[in-house]
């Protein structure tokens, strides 16, 4: 899900020694919530792989796979990612623009040329998981950014989703989020 910028080349097609592991899902492009991933590596590796994967679980979700490739058979899915990257594209300029007209000027915002978060930094005396409570008390959700730094104490950052709410709903997020923020300072 790439908006804009270069496109970057995988390390696997880059790999000559057929020594790169490829994993990807399709819960971001195809189903959220329909998590199903796939591997790409050589054949010893791939053998590894299954005995992990019979050893932790005993059987994959056999009609969510057949849901999946009937869509792949059955539609475009290049085109169906083109679609998702205008309509995703949009949501995430709105979500950053409403960041820059809501947010204390002293926030610093991420504008992601793919993907489907944003990554916001707050002043370093606000806890983005004690302010959580707030937000969710107001209608709005985000994750706390403590979640992606385990040996850090950077408690003031947050990752924002946008691909599941409408435009006027990331608008009035933004805002009501801007409003807690102040409250903090």
């Amino acid at each position: 899900l790439r908006y804009e910028g270069e496109v970057v080349p995988s390390i696997f097609s880059l790999d000559i020694d057929d020594l790169v592991v490829y994993l990807g899902t399709f819960s971001k492009t195809f189903c959220p919530g329909m998590r199903i991933g796939w591997v790409a590596a050589n054949e010893k590796i791939l053998e590894k792989y299954t005995l992990v994967k019979q050893s932790a679980d005993l059987h994959s979700n056999s009609v969510a796979q057949r849901q999946l490739s009937l869509f792949l058979n059955q539609y475009d899915f290049n085109e169906h990612i083109s679609k998702l990257v205008d309509l995703y594209k949009v949501k995430r300029d709105v979500m950053f623009d409403a960041i820059e007209a809501f947010f204390p000027k002293e926030v610093k915002c991420s504008k992601p040329e793919g993907g489907l978060f944003l990554w916001v930094e707050l002043p370093e005396k606000i806890n983005t998981r004690e302010m959580f409570i707030n937000a969710i008390e107001a209608g709005v959700a985000y994750v706390p950014g403590d979640s992606f730094f385990p040996n850090s104490n950077q408690s003031n950052g947050m990752r924002l989703n946008f691909s599941n709410v409408s435009v006027d709903e990331i608008r009035l997020g933004m805002k009501t989020l801007g409003k807690l923020i102040e409250n903090y300072k």
